[in-house]
């Protein structure tokens, strides 16, 4: 979780493909024609409103491009394909005004580019999803640009950018260009830009996000990203010199953005700056919120030329901006000076200088205490947990409404009795325990969860420590707090034994929102093998994550449920149900953990892809390949087939892969598993 000492001991990432088109065609690469040749004729011969899937591993030395044509390309399941150095994607759906053009729904997604970019623009009214990518930039043209082009019609392209990993060039003036010279509604989210190892290119502007536009309606969320030196913990790396630089020019420009829950760690001097934004002329709303910014440079710097200083609205809030104790001066916060409509609140600033007064009552001048250079996450004692101001992310904004409850690690936002500071939120701990002798219990024992009889768990069968290890669990298991020994106990509800070295991977959950327990009672039971939900929990999207595990004691029951089980959403409402139709007996306690999904919460459903054999179903995503450090959590949906074998979570080393192995083998293992990780 946001908590952990490595940044990868959090639940896994997510995936959301969104469909190009209803009844779309899939031609797939190489296949039959016309994709038995290269991937171009492919893209040339398919039909509008075909998708395109490569179904490859192999390095394809082509520049594609796609001009007018309602063509998508996407990686097929379980590919990676790459495009050679200098090799790059063009997509250009720019047909003539007078010609006959419809609305568009596109997608873009899993390719990598050994040395080169890709482009989206358009001048017509549509909707574009670019995800998955992984980009690393050669020259000083943007790695990955996504523009609009248009007379201004009122109506808005929509393009949602995700996902996607860009190495930036040593010679790059933008990393990621966003140019908006139409109306578009653009969400920017849970994107890595980094740059690569090397002497970075004198004069080389090296801005990671450039945002600009004309546009009289435009409407952008940038969320959830990561603005970072380096991924790779051993690469020698000169940060980048701008993180988000946004710029909309012209009388008539509106632009509405909000910047929230975003890691941004850049700098090399004081002329630096983490978010920056220079207006002379338009009427613009920005919102700047919880966003961890570090660096040598300035934090936050918002300037208006503008004749009357009405070209901007701001709200800065929540952010932590935290400088290196041996730089040089720069300031945290600055903006034009006696600006009537730039506000602060809820900021802690450390080690900044030559802030622009007046400085909000609540700023808060402390040392963050982050967990450690390489891992800005908060320690339990940071000063910057539970004070932020709330109320300024539901400060919805017209065109991009309220935001969405979640921090930037893309797990669940609210925690305790306020939201923290900066980008991550404080209070989840994931830990892993393995079983010693064969006996039907095993006992934990953890600072925080001894003598806490109110502490909730998730269980997730695994590997534990070695998260290789084979050892099976192949029983229905609750945890259990004794009232003597005033510690928790995992325990097999069917009565058998928990073999020796069988392996847990634990998420303990802190009290807070979407965090809590239900018990199965007369007056809840649901068509006998279920039970409904309370209010609350019930009308919770439908596209939402339930992690849930059994519990006994601890005040809630002692009944046991020796069945596995899961959460639906059935009739509209979220239930927990027993996936074998076994009667749910009357006293059966869940803790139950709900989100938004994001890239490190979603749903997996087992296809004939993933099923590489009856019992083993992989994972893919880059958050998890090659990192046997994850430690997912992972809980059946009982959506999917019934009955549902129980799963584990294991790494294989040999493939640097994560995979679901059935720890039922009596249950089939069928594609249309849902399994929430």
């Amino acid at each position: 979780m946001s908590s952990s000492p490595l940044p990868f001991t959090q639940l896994l990432t997510a995936l959301l493909l969104v469909p190009c088109a209803a009844q779309a065609t899939v031609r797939t690469w190489p296949g039959t024609p016309p994709c038995h040749h290269t991937v171009q004729n492919c893209l040339i011969g398919v039909n509008p409103g075909d998708i395109v899937e490569i179904a490859s591993n192999a390095v394809i030395d082509e520049s594609l491009l796609i001009e007018d044509r309602l063509v998508s390309l996407r990686a097929a399941e379980g590919f990676h394909p790459v495009l050679a150095a200098g090799r790059n994607l063009i997509v250009d759906y720019s047909p003539s005004a007078t010609g006959f053009a419809v609305p568009f729904e596109l997608v873009y997604s899993g390719l990598t580019f050994a040395g080169g970019r890709f482009e989206f623009s358009t001048t017509r009214l549509g909707s574009a999803i670019v995800e998955r990518m992984d980009i690393t930039q050669s020259g000083s043209t943007a790695g990955l640009f996504v523009g609009t082009f248009a007379a201004d019609s009122g109506s808005a392209t929509d393009l949602i950018v995700r996902e996607n990993r860009v190495r930036a060039s040593l010679g790059t003036q933008q990393a990621v260009s966003i140019n908006l010279l139409s109306p578009a509604q653009v969400l920017f989210e849970d994107n890595v830009i980094e740059a690569q190892p090397g002497t970075p290119t004198p004069g080389a502007a090296r801005v990671a996000l450039s945002v600009l536009g004309t546009t009289g309606n435009g409407s952008i969320e940038i969320r959830r990203n990561r603005i970072v030196a380096t991924t790779d913990p051993d690469a020698i790396v000169s940060r980048l010199r701008r993180g988000v630089n946004l710029a909309p020019f012209g009388a008539g420009s509106a632009f509405e953005i909000r910047v929230i829950d975003n890691l941004i760690d850049i700098g090399i001097d004081g002329t630096d700056v983490g978010i920056s934004s220079s207006l002379s002329s338009g009427i613009h709303r920005y919102d700047i919120i919880n966003n961890t910014l570090r660096g040598v440079g300035r934090g936050i710097a918002l300037f208006d030329s503008s004749p009357m200083q009405n070209a901007v609205t701001a709200h800065i809030n929540n952010n932590i901006v935290a400088r290196p104790t041996n730089a040089t001066p720069a300031e945290g916060l600055v903006w034009t000076a006696g600006h009537p409509t730039i506000s602060n609140d809820y900021n802690l600033l450390f080690n900044t200088a030559g802030n622009t007064a007046p400085l909000g009552l609540n700023t808060l001048f402390a040392d963050p205490q982050f967990q450690s250079a390489d891992n800005p996450r908060l320690k339990a004692t940071s000063p910057a947990i539970d004070i932020s101001d709330y109320l300024a992310r539901g400060d919805a904004l017209p065109h991009l409404g309220m935001a969405v409850p979640l921090d930037g690690d893309g797990l669940r936002r609210s925690i305790g009795a306020q939201v923290d500071l900066g980008a991550f939120e404080f209070g989840d701990q994931t830990f892993t325990h393995n079983a010693g002798n064969s006996a039907n219990s095993t006992a934990l024992s953890r600072p925080g969860l001894d003598d806490n009889a109110s502490a909730l768990m998730h269980i997730t069968r695994s590997g534990g420590s070695n998260s290789s290890s084979n050892a099976a669990s192949a029983g229905p298991i609750s945890q259990s707090f004794g009232e003597f020994t005033q510690r928790w106990s995992l325990l097999s509800d069917d009565g058998t034994n928990l073999p020796a070295a069988t392996g847990f991977t634990l998420l303990q959950m802190a009290t807070g929102s979407a965090a809590g327990t239900h018990v199965a009672t007369a007056g809840n039971n649901f068509s006998f093998s279920g039970t409904s939900l309370g209010a609350t929990w019930a009308s919770l999207p439908s596209d939402w994550i339930f992690l849930v595990s059994a519990t006994r004691g601890a005040g809630l029951s002692a009944t046991s449920n020796p069945h596995p089980f899961g959460a639906a959403y059935l009739n509209g409402a979220w239930r927990v149900v027993n996936t074998d139709a076994a009667a749910m007996p009357n006293g059966a306690a869940f803790v139950l953990y709900a989100q938004a999904p994001s890239r490190n919460v979603f749903l997996h459903t087992i296809s004939a892809a993933s099923l590489v054999t009856p019992v083993v179903s992989v994972l893919d995503h880059p958050a998890l390949n090659g990192v046997p450090c994850a430690n997912p959590h992972v809980a059946v949906n009982g959506n999917g087939q019934q009955p549902t074998p129980l799963v584990s979570a294991r790494y294989e080393p040999s493939l640097q892969r994560w995979y679901l192995l059935n720890a039922s083998p009596s249950i089939a293992m069928s594609p249309g598993i849902a399994t929430p990780s």
